[in-house]
């Protein structure tokens, strides 16, 4: 069987630096010529021969030049059986051939190409951040051509992401202090919204990630994480304000088409938080539109006569200090208080 043409390989999309790349960074470096962590010890500082000062030292290799890619090495004549393998599934998937749902072939997979890259004579003796690079960078070939035939494409999924963009638009007027205890400023919260607004430009699962990551690590600057409740509420309020479509769908391709074996410290720490935010976002819709409801209800049922003897009363004590009788346990601030109070009523009938 002939190999699939090299155009397709070449095409693949390089990997981007994201936030999760710092755990695998390292993976492409030939572990010969990196650099230890550890520094010498003083036997083998005195040993080491110390080079003339006349000497010229070689430049620092750039990372370009060190590392060979995961796509240099697809498009080798002995990755062809790999790169069938990676076409033919994604057919498979595509053409929905089989009961199984597509979170669940994928991820049992990649499972299995994590065996057959250990066993692949490009991948022999290659460190655990190299095939873990290898790993995310076949997930996303995967998940990039797969997207549109997966990402919210069942009812349900349709159905949670409509209940919580109608209740953006129903928390568009409410004030922060319905959120948060201590308001925050546009600007304390304008990188965690410009984060969110590249949610839906991403394909991948492991892109999407890191946007959530690199949003929450932006949020946490003004808000402690420590205040959990308070770093959720502030979380839906980034949410509501950058007003992107999809939320629900977005969180549940992540939960499952990420590799499971990824999904571990921060990443799974961001996502539960992510995941509350995004379901507290219908709760906090329906508790305000129900507040605001009982304050115009109870507006409307207020007779106008009672309450414009009520604004002269308060007017009166106001005005008059010396009508409010001893014993009284409202204060002059409290008159003034209901005085506010009444006149705001008052001009709503």
């Amino acid at each position: 069987m002939s190999d699939p043409p090299s155009t397709a390989v070449s095409a693949l999309p390089p990997l981007p630096v994201s936030t999760l790349s710092l755990l695998i960074s390292s993976g492409s470096t030939n572990p010969a010529s990196a650099p230890s962590s550890n520094p010498p010890s003083p036997q083998h500082q005195s040993n080491a021969p110390t080079p003339p000062a006349s000497a010229k030292t070689e430049p620092a290799l750039s990372d370009n030049t060190k590392r060979v890619t995961f796509a240099d090495k697809l498009k080798r004549e002995e990755a062809a059986n790999l790169r069938l393998s990676i076409k033919s599934f994604v057919s498979a998937v595509s053409d929905r051939g089989v009961n199984t749902p597509p979170e669940e072939m994928v991820q049992q997979y990649l499972v299995m190409l994590d065996r057959m890259i250990l066993a692949h004579p490009l991948w022999v003796n290659a460190p655990r951040a190299e095939i873990e690079n290898a790993l995310d960078s076949i997930e996303r070939m995967i998940m990039n051509a797969l997207h549109s035939s997966v990402f919210c494409q069942s009812l349900e999924d349709r159905q949670n992401d409509q209940l919580i963009a109608n209740g953006i638009v129903q928390l568009q007027n409410a004030p922060q202090t319905y959120f948060l205890s201590k308001p925050l400023t546009d600007a304390d919260l304008s990188l965690t919204l410009t984060e969110f607004t590249k949610l839906n430009a991403a394909r991948a699962p492991r892109d999407k990630l890191g946007i959530i990551i690199a949003a929450c690590r932006q949020l946490a600057t003004v808000v402690p994480p420590a205040d959990r409740h308070s770093f959720i509420k502030a979380l839906s309020l980034c949410l509501i304000k950058s007003k992107i479509e999809n939320i629900h769908s977005n969180h549940q391709y992540v939960m499952l088409f990420r590799r499971k074996s990824r999904m571990f410290g921060e990443a799974s720490d961001c996502m539960q938080m992510f995941g509350e935010a995004v379901r507290m976002i219908p709760v906090l819709a329906s508790e305000w539109t129900q507040n605001q409801q009982q304050i115009t209800t109870t507006t409307n049922t207020s007779p106008r006569v009672n309450t414009s003897e009520m604004l002269q009363r308060l007017q009166m004590c106001v005005d008059t200090p010396s009508v409010v009788h001893k014993g009284n346990d409202l204060t002059m601030g409290d008159y003034q208080t209901l005085l506010a109070h009444y006149k705001v009523m008052y001009n709503t009938l």
